[in-house]
């Protein structure tokens, strides 16, 4: 896998593992309160307005122009704090209208600027509609803020293009909390996507100790450890995942990125028997193309073509706009010396994959054997074309290749 390759299947993945279904709630303002009466009153300034009068009199009028000052002074406390755009702000947000929500924020901010719920309101909507620099101002006009809104804060760097932002908000996270499941997780998603593979794995170290963190700690740490390359390593981390979690209920990862990662190192390793096993057991759990297609490649490295290429049709089958079951069927037809298949088969992978170097080359073997020599030249030289506008030619491939999500 190129690094340009390596480096896209890091960010999904830890994106991925950013993801999460969270509920949080609109802040509160403290209503305003009303002042007693007697914090209301200065040097005789009322008193002065109805000397001369009867004492009754002076008592109601004095009674009366401090219930209007009153009501006046809460009004305008209450003025000062809310306003229908807020109120929108708060019920828009709830209902997931991220894009109104900030709008009446802002709108609420532009006529009161000191509002914290408001710049909070406003923080969090550019954070859920990724836009993460944008949100810095107002959480820092904010305040402190809640467990729930650094998540909030911290998801939208990572999906971002400099994760690395995220790192430090999780570490206060885990300041506040050190056995935070959720922080240690996404935490080591950031530090995959930085390529801190030794520092995931203390991560997840720390997550396997945790009580209840073992499937995310070991999930982690047998990424990070294929990430490596250490396959040994790495295999015996997923399985230690499938033991604790034969279902994978609480295995983070995406399913197709375990079970591929767990082949590759088994078969990396010489247990082939077992990773086809794997492969077998996800595939009738969620049929799905790529997996059918990472099972007909083991097959056939077992030398089972016919099974092999039972799999590579049914992932055909699966997704019409995948081309690499439709490569390995070319490819399989052309070792039994099935030509016209080969090229059928090889032509309608160019269709959906047009610049796969593999399948250009391969089209010209087929050419080449029917004796069709001009278009065997033709492909011949695009596939050639093709592989030196990809960059350098790749060290040889492991008997299941990696793959790019």
């Amino acid at each position: 896998m190129d690094q340009a390759k390596r480096d896209r299947r890091r960010t999904l993945v830890a994106r991925s593992l950013s993801e999460y279904a969270f509920h949080v709630t609109p802040v509160t303002c403290l209503a305003a309160s009303s002042m007693p009466p007697d914090a209301l009153q200065g040097p005789n300034d009322t008193t002065r307005v109805v000397q001369g009068a009867p004492r009754g009199r002076r008592y109601g009028s004095f009674l009366a122009v401090s219930t209007v000052v009153v009501g006046v002074l809460g009004l305008t406390a209450w003025n000062v704090t809310r306003s229908s755009e807020l109120e929108v702000a708060r019920e828009e947000f709830v209902k997931g209208r991220h894009t109104k929500a900030l709008q009446h924020a802002l709108d609420h901010l532009e006529r009161r600027p000191w509002s914290r719920e408001a710049a909070l309101t406003a923080a969090r909507c550019l954070s859920l509609l990724d836009y993460p620099d944008d949100a810095e101002p107002y959480y820092r006009r904010a305040g402190r803020l809640a467990v729930a809104d650094i998540h909030v804060r911290a998801r939208a760097w990572i999906r971002s293009e400099h994760p690395e932002r995220a790192v430090p908000l999780y570490r206060e996270l885990l300041a506040r909390d050190p056995s935070d499941v959720t922080a240690l997780r996404r935490l080591a998603g950031a530090q995959l996507a930085l390529g801190q593979l030794e520092d995931m794995i203390v991560t997840a170290n720390r997550l396997i100790d945790i009580p209840g963190g073992a499937v995310v700690g070991y999930s982690l740490r047998g990424l990070a450890n294929h990430e490596s390359t250490n396959r040994a390593a790495a295999a015996s981390d997923f399985e230690r995942v499938l033991a604790l979690d034969p279902a994978l209920h609480d295995m983070p990862l995406p399913r197709r990125v375990f079970w591929f990662d767990l082949a590759e190192d088994l078969v990396s390793i010489g247990r082939a028997v077992d990773a086809r096993t794997y492969l077998d057991r996800a595939a009738a759990d969620a049929p799905d193309a790529h997996l059918l297609t990472m099972l007909g490649r083991a097959y056939q490295f077992e030398g089972n073509l016919d099974e092999a290429e039972r799999r590579f049709q049914q992932a055909a089958e699966a997704d019409a706009n995948y081309d690499v079951p439709l490569l390995h069927l070319g490819q399989v037809a052309l070792q039994r010396n099935r030509l016209n298949d080969a090229e059928r088969y090889l032509q309608r992978a160019l269709v959906s994959g047009p610049r796969r170097y593999e399948t250009l080359y391969n089209l010209a073997l087929v050419y080449r054997r029917l004796g069709r020599s001009s278009e065997a030249e033709y492909w011949r030289l695009k596939a050639e074309r093709e592989r030196s506008r990809s960059g350098p030619v790749a060290a040889p491939k492991e008997p299941l290749p990696t793959y790019a999500l």
